[in-house]
């Protein structure tokens, strides 16, 4: 068996930690096989992975799962470290809870890992692997040496560049084949440190980068089933279908919500903050026009440059001009114009009776 398969079959083990099918053996959809496979059986070997989908659809449970192969399982590595990073404590105390609840509901896992809530921290006693879950907020970055950095919500990070990102990062310079895995929503903007790594991946330039991204079309109706599906990969089995079109609804009932639903919801790059223009409102307003008088005469452009919070706009002008001849041509064959010399005080008597 490969390390993915072998990581696929020890996930599958594990307890689901909670819902309605809490205590029974966890199942990994196709989209998530596919994903492990991509990254741990990738012939040139993988050192930046990204899986990017909308909410709900088992990141946080893919994620503890993982942290937890790399702990006992088949990818732990003789006195390694694991860091789960985030944004916010609240985010990184989400993966440790659920990875803690495993580990509760399991008594083999019980019996060779040992839990140190206080700090956020799990120990593979066989191995003598140490996990801990650190966020920007928080812990710092510094001094670590992870063989594994799994990164939950990149997309929550604004603009290109990150500290605590970079510190992650540069953290893994000691090994050589270090991994680092990142799983998220999309960020808002093109701009932003997701969207920038996702643009990278997808040219191709670096193979050791697996790139896993599932989005809506960027033109799609907010209530096209075919668009949650795209996003929402586990539509249907842990992602209630019903929540979907409830949310859906309500974003097209409230143009103010409809830029979070695309954001989050169907996992496009779209800023949550409601715009005075919506981007369906600008696109209605494009329109055909003649481009010619703008590739061969004269253009003057007006430009009112925005601050923050209100618009930015180009105007452009060309000159397009007739010829005198022309007009005269026009003017003889017009019919000639008539006028009434009293208009006011027309004789109602010599206006022509209407029909009745």
């Amino acid at each position: 068996m490969t390390l993915g398969e072998q990581i696929i079959g020890f996930i599958e083990h594990l307890p689901v930690p909670e819902g309605k099918l809490v205590g029974q053996s966890l199942k990994l959809m196709d989209f998530q096989k596919r994903f492990i496979l991509d990254v741990y059986d990738n012939p040139h070997g993988t050192k930046t992975a990204i899986l990017s989908m909308a909410r709900k659809n088992g990141k946080t449970a893919l994620i503890a799962g993982l942290l937890l192969a790399h702990l006992v399982g088949p990818a732990a590595q003789l006195n390694s470290q694991i860091i789960s990073g985030a944004m916010s404590r609240e985010q990184a105390g989400l993966v440790f809870k659920l990875a803690h609840k495993m580990v509760l509901q399991s008594a083999e896992l019980s019996g060779i890992i040992k839990v140190i809530p206080s700090s956020k921290t799990l120990i593979g006693l066989p191995l003598n692997v140490e996990y801990k879950a650190i966020a920007a907020d928080g812990s710092t970055a510094q001094g670590l040496s992870p063989a594994l950095v799994i990164f939950d919500e990149a997309g929550q990070v604004q603009g290109p560049q990150n500290d605590f990102y970079d510190a992650l990062v540069t953290s893994q310079g000691a090994h050589d084949n270090p991994l680092m895995i990142n799983i998220s929503t999309q960020a808002p903007t093109d701009a932003d440190l997701l969207s920038v790594m996702i643009d990278d991946a997808r040219s191709g330039s670096d193979k050791r980068t697996v790139c896993h991204v599932y989005e809506a079309p960027a033109d799609c109706d907010v209530g096209d089933r075919a668009a949650w599906e795209a996003a929402n990969p586990a539509l249907g089995v842990f992602r209630s279908e019903q929540d979907m079109q409830d949310l859906a609804e309500k974003a097209k009932r409230l143009p103010s919500f409809s830029n979070t639903f695309r954001n989050l919801n169907l996992n496009q790059r779209i800023s949550s903050e409601a715009p005075f223009v919506s981007p369906e409102e600008w696109k209605a307003c494009i329109a055909d026009y003649n481009e010619e008088p703008f590739l061969k005469g004269e253009v003057w452009g007006g430009l009112d440059l925005s601050m923050k919070t209100d618009l930015t706009a180009l105007g452009r002008i060309d000159i397009h001009l007739v010829s005198l001849a022309d007009d005269q041509d026009q003017a003889s064959a017009a019919p000639p114009l008539r006028i009434n010399p009293n208009p006011m005080g027309a004789d109602r008597r010599s206006a022509p009776r209407q029909g009745r």
